[in-house]
């Protein structure tokens, strides 16, 4: 999962197929003052994948929700470890576990003070 403080356009994509046993998925947030970031995902079992944002790998046996400021010239990336598994993958289930993470709530928080 991924908070970021951009206000502009987003995109992700991905692929598999039965001939490749790798699923990718491509994803881009970019803010209207230019801002942006790019994260990579490859699974081949889609329990364990690689993940990068902007070139960087990450373990996400460390943690699968990212916070992600850009404001201040340089992106700052906090990885934290909490459990997602409950999570309704739905627009409304992703605001919810927000209001209902303090660190998740501060870090809107913050970004709408700006």
């Amino acid at each position: 999962m991924i908070w970021d403080d951009m206000a502009g356009a987003q995109a992700s994509g991905g692929s598999g197929s039965t001939s490749d046993p790798v699923f990718r998925q491509r994803g881009r947030a970019e803010s209207p003052d230019g801002r942006s970031y790019e994260y990579t995902l490859e699974t081949t079992d889609g329990k364990t994948a690689d993940f990068s944002i902007d070139g960087q790998e990450y373990a996400l046996s460390q943690g699968t929700l990212f916070l992600i400021k850009t404001t201040g010239g340089e992106t700052q990336i906090q990885q934290l470890d909490h459990d997602l598994s409950e999570i309704v993958p739905t627009n409304e289930g992703c605001e919810a576990f927000a209001r209902d993470n303090p660190e998740v709530a501060q870090f809107i928080r913050d970004i709408q003070k700006r």
